[in-house]
């Protein structure tokens, strides 16, 4: 709650605007903030993307030590096609490799750290 916080000025970008942002060189401090529905493309799971818990959980559980090749559940089968996320989230997806389809739309926003001083005052 004391990084950056959305607190107004929203509006959709025009589709030139949409096309000149490059989100990964937006910094986590910029005042000016995005949240967009996107399409991802499907992503395999890597061994190096799992935490050691799920490792030893994974030990703990099968006896086996690395993951098999079987596609996980998630709460439905469909393709995410306009799935919201927000700019600095969508960096980290992008770094960890995640390709993106198509960027449907792009919210932006003025944000700053205006709890900050309240969660610093109270904590």
């Amino acid at each position: 709650m004391s990084q950056c916080l959305p607190y107004g000025h929203f509006n959709w970008l025009t589709e030139e605007e949409k096309i000149k942002l490059d989100i990964t060189k937006v910094k986590a401090d910029s005042s000016d903030g995005y949240i967009s529905p996107l399409a991802p493309e499907r992503k395999h799971i890597q061994v190096e993307h799992v935490s050691p818990y799920s490792k030893e959980l994974l030990h703990n559980l099968t006896g086996k030590q690395c993951l098999t090749k079987i596609e996980k559940l998630f709460p439905n089968l469909y393709d995410k096609e306009k799935y919201i996320v927000h700019y600095r989230n969508l960096q980290l997806y992008v770094e960890l490799g995640m390709k993106i389809k198509k960027i449907h739309r792009v919210i932006k926003f003025k944000q700053s750290p205006w709890l900050k001083k309240h969660i610093d005052f109270n904590t």
